[in-house]
């Protein structure tokens, strides 16, 4: 379809992104691409699981996505992974960025189970963190475990991207139900 992506049209867009996650077509090569990323990351069939619907993200100039987090918080397992898929308006004033190093991520999970309240702080300590900038035709794939924030989008134009996340059904660290999981 031919899109208006003014910034004017965001909450249109975000709707025809549902619109198109239910379409034939893109089940298809969805699923398609699930059994890649089953193949590459080596999880058995029986186990693999993959987000039903995907989640679009539009976000307006001046717009603030998410604070640090890790998706693990949220109930996906340890064993789960993020796929964060690019669209339009990519750039170092309008992406997100995620924790330098696998050092920096466990001195912050350490602060955080030593001082319960730091959680509601956390934005406010000095962390290392790098701009998340793939590549065209690139996704960053990274662990439910990892710290990441989407930073205000600072940019003239609409930030467009979605995301996914799959893992292994027999997570004990998940709390999700996975029941309408492919």
């Amino acid at each position: 379809k031919k899109i208006d992506l003014s910034v004017s049209n965001s909450v249109k867009i975000r709707s025809l992104f549902f619109e198109f996650f239910q379409t034939k077509d893109f089940k298809k090569d969805y699923l398609k691409l699930g059994l890649e990323i089953q193949s590459h990351f080596k999880i058995p069939k029986k186990f693999f699981v993959l987000q039903q619907n995907p989640t679009p993200r539009v976000f307006k100039p001046g717009d603030h996505g998410t604070s640090l987090h890790s998706d693990y918080w949220y109930g996906h397992g340890k064993k789960f992974y993020t796929v964060w898929v690019p669209m339009i308006g990519l750039n170092k004033n309008s992406s997100f960025e995620m924790v330098k190093s696998n050092k920096e991520n466990k001195k912050i999970y350490s602060l955080i189970n030593k001082k319960k309240s730091l959680l509601e702080k956390i934005n406010k300590i000095n962390i290392e963190t790098f701009c998340v900038l793939p590549k065209s035709n690139q996704a960053a794939i990274f662990s439910s475990e990892l710290l990441h924030k989407s930073t205000n989008n600072l940019s003239k134009n609409l930030r467009i991207s979605f995301d996914f996340r799959f893992g292994q059904k027999n997570d004990k660290s998940s709390y999700k139900n996975l029941q309408s999981w492919y």
